[in-house]
Formats: C-alpha cells, structure tokens, sequence
C-alpha cells in the first residue's frame, strides 16, 4: 500500500511538472507571437482592446459564413493575443450593405459593420463618397514586398484586395456532358440553352473585358436563354437542376470546394472573357471599432490569415507568396495561351461601372416580361 501510495506521489510530480512546462511553453509562444508583430500593430493592441468586437456582415455563404468568422475569429485571437468576440450577422449583397454604410455615414450614425466588404463597382463608390479610413497599410503589414504594397492597395490607402480569382460558367454535370458544356461566353447564346441558364441579379463580373456597347449587345442577346436570376452562393439551384448553367459564377473556389464534396458541378473558364474578379476590405471611417477593423485586415493579409480565407472561400490573393489560387490562374494561362484582364487597385477606377449597372437592368429587366 505504501509503495502504491509513494508512486501516485511521484505520478502527480511528473503530472505537474508537464503541466508547469506546457504552460511556460504556451507563455514563450505567446511572447514570441507579440514580438513578431509591427510597431504599428502594437500601437493598435491597447485600443483594440478597449473595443473588445468586431462586427462583421456578409451573405451566408460569403467567406464561409458564420463558420467563416468564427474561424476569422480564433486566427486573429491567436495572431495578436486578443480574446475578442466576432458578431457576424448574414447581409445583402455588397451594393446594398454599401448604401446602407453610406447613409449612415452621411446621418451622423455608426456604421452597423465594422469592415466593408467590396467588389470592383463598391471600390469606385467608396472612391466618389470618401467614406473610408486612410490607413498606412504597408506599416501594419511590413511582410508584403512594397512592389505588391502597390498592386493591392489603393492609391488613397483606404481599400485592400484581400482576394483574386477568375470568372467561370459553372453546370449541373448530371444534365449536360463535358464535351457539350459551354465553353465561351457566346456559347451561351446557343439556342439549345434557352431557358437553362441563370445569372446574377447584379451582373457580378460582367465588365472590364469587353468594351461597353459589345457588353450590352451581348447582355441583350443572353436575355434570350436566362431562364432566371440568383445570388453567388445558390448553388444548389445548379445541382437540383433549377438552372443547369450559371454565368458569371462569382465564387468558383466555394464551388470547388463543393464540387471536391460530390456536388454535380464543373466549371470552365470562358476563353472569350478571360477576367479576374477582387473583393475589397475598407474600415468605415464611422466604424464602431476601427482599432480592431484595422488589425483584422492586415492580418488577412498574413499566412494564417490567407490560409483561413482559403478555407472559409476556397480561394485567397494571387499576389501573395504561397497562394493556391496562383497556381489555379497559371495553369488556366497554359492551357489558353491567354493572360487575364480585370479590374484591381491599379485601375478600378478607369473601368465604366455604369456598363455593369446597365447590364444589371437588362437582366432584370427581362424577367419582368
């Protein structure tokens, strides 16, 4: 018994003395964590602190949704020491959650998200209402190269593309054959498809290709076979077969995804309309946490940032070192022999969005008919 008793002793020494070094183990990862961060990042800690939230609202697949945040969320906990709540809260698509940011800009209130989320049409808007914070983002992330400092964030330093990806035809693999599928934009105008494609409501990646009466021409002509209209991130109207084609697709890596989990999905990149599409991240300069907004954008921007963005989108910043979606545009460069256009900080504001708008009407337009 006495034996029995002294080796419990010893197993509750070695027990703690585990325990001891696991703890001082975490402690130095800690500190190691916090002496890797910028000067300015450590500015911004005390304040972010104090706000303790962030707010985030996008559509409930967009980013992964709610498990998205939530995965945003203990990221950034752990690249910055934080303990902070992410409120995430589902929202309409990126024109109406920017007009709403804008009216409650211009009526004196806070802004009811703490980061907004912007396409290319958003990126000229927010450039004409100057609604958003200057920030020295190159500061806040010293590990991207200045060169690319250049190519992803605006010339005002008040926008950050965060994500890069092409524009697809995606269809239901069930209904139409690889060899039968579209492979073009003008493809689409076959009359074998009247009646089973479907588009955004918004047009979503209809620009910055072709010229703005080509784009219209063609956007009339399309009316033809839509057989309706949904939001990025119905996908399961494609594989119920609701529409067996949807151009533009505006996430072809939450579509991958899904199409890597059995989904009846396939995708092709149009060779006639070779185009990347960006999203932007800005803080609102009426941001109820604009300390935390900031820190959560430059951490974005870091490995574990782009990894947990790949996870939540399936796809992450082509520019970046160690970008999987890179890899993606490259082989699609082979194959084609074409290089992609599209709008990005370099030239967003030199794309005639209004021809995006027009071709948005046209396709609301004819399911009024």
């Amino acid at each position: 018994m006495t034996n029995q008793i002294r080796s419990m002793k010893r197993s509750a020494r070695v027990l703690t003395t585990v325990t001891a070094a696991a703890a001082l183990l975490a402690a130095i990862q800690g500190v190691s964590t916090a002496a890797e961060l910028s000067a300015a990042a450590k500015e911004l800690i005390p304040a972010a602190k104090k706000e303790g939230t962030l707010n985030l609202v996008w559509g409930s697949s967009t980013l992964g949704g709610s498990k998205g945040a939530k995965r945003f969320e203990e990221g950034f906990n752990k690249h910055y020491g934080l303990d902070h709540k992410f409120k995430f809260t589902v929202g309409t698509h990126f024109a109406g959650q920017t007009r709403k940011l804008i009216q409650e800009l211009n009526a004196g209130q806070k802004a009811f998200m703490d980061v907004t989320l912007a396409g290319g049409p958003q990126f000229a808007t927010w450039a004409k209402y100057k609604g958003l914070v200057d920030v020295n983002w190159g500061s806040l992330m010293p590990q991207i190269a200045p060169v690319t400092l250049k190519q992803i964030v605006s010339a005002d330093n008040t926008m950050v593309e965060f994500i890069g990806r092409p524009r697809v035809i995606v269809y239901n693999t069930n209904l139409i054959k690889a060899a039968e599928a579209p492979k073009s934009m003008r493809d689409l105008l076959d009359p074998k498809w009247k009646g089973k494609i479907a588009s955004t409501p918004y047009a979503a990646g209809f620009v910055a290709v072709w010229p703005k009466s080509e784009l219209i021409a063609y956007a009339r002509k399309l009316t033809g076979n839509l057989g309706g209209l949904m939001r990025c991130g119905e996908y399961d109207r494609i594989t119920s077969g609701e529409f067996p084609i949807f151009a533009i697709a505006c996430e072809p890596g939450r579509i991958q995804q899904d199409i890597n989990r059995g989904s009846p999905m396939a995708m092709v990149v149009p060779t006639d309309f070779m185009g990347l599409d960006h999203w932007y991240f800005g803080v609102p300069k009426h941001s109820r946490n604009p300390a935390t907004a900031k820190l959560f954008i430059a951490w974005i921007m870091t490995k574990s940032g782009q990894d947990a963005l790949y996870k939540s989108q399936g796809s992450d910043m082509y520019l970046l070192p160690g970008s999987r979606t890179a890899k993606v545009l490259d082989k699609i460069r082979k194959q084609t022999g074409q290089e992609f256009v599209g709008a990005d900080v370099t030239n967003a504001l030199t794309i005639d969005w209004k021809a995006s708008r027009a071709v948005a009407k046209i396709f609301r337009e004819s399911r009024k008919k």
